[in-house]
């Protein structure tokens, strides 16, 4: 995959939807994937991204779905496939700010674009899975220090995130201890 990569990166806009063969990790060394609706851009590691830009184009290439209609198509349908589909393109939008803003322990703006949108997915997701809640709850909690207010939301994601996972999650004592650290900031 790399090679076929390598040859046409420079010509032109590179794609890839559906992901790599399974098992090929040739990509992964050389390349990022930046969400772009269903898709994924490839790009090189070394390229400048303008993340403004990206959010825009990648916002825009996403389609806008009657959020309605999924409670209506049964569960093994295309339509639900579609549905999920479009649910998960939409959270590696903001799972992708979420990771570029962790290494940066600063990265304010990129937290709340993240928050944002996972915020969305949950209000608007009939069934959001765990890990919304989780990538919110770190979104916001990243947020708290700064902005207080951001507190609650973060406390309200994982306690949501801890009713949903297995009671033996080895992470369930970081995240009280979280929740306890949340809290104090309110008081």
């Amino acid at each position: 995959m790399r090679q076929l990569v390598d040859v046409n990166i420079g010509r032109r806009p590179v794609a890839l939807c559906g992901g790599a063969k399974e098992g090929d990790a040739s990509l992964d060394a050389t390349y990022d994937q930046w969400p772009l609706g269903f898709c994924n851009q490839l790009l090189p590691k070394t390229a400048t991204v303008d993340v403004v830009d990206w959010l825009r184009r990648s916002e825009a290439a996403l389609p806008t779905f009657r959020a309605g209609t999924v409670a209506h198509t049964a569960a093994d349908s295309w339509e639900r496939v579609a549905w999920n589909d479009y649910w998960e393109a939409r959270h590696r939008r903001g799972f992708t700010l979420l990771t570029l803003a962790l290494p940066r322990g600063d990265g304010g703006p990129l937290f709340e674009q993240a928050a944002a949108i996972f915020e969305e997915l949950i209000q608007h997701n009939p069934s959001p899975p765990p890990y919304y809640f989780k990538n919110a709850g770190i979104a916001f909690s990243s947020l708290a220090s700064a902005k207080p207010e951001m507190a609650p939301k973060a406390v309200d994601a994982w306690r949501t995130y801890l009713t949903l996972i297995p009671p033996g999650d080895p992470d369930i004592p970081d995240i009280t201890k979280t929740i306890a650290d949340l809290e104090a900031v309110n008081r």
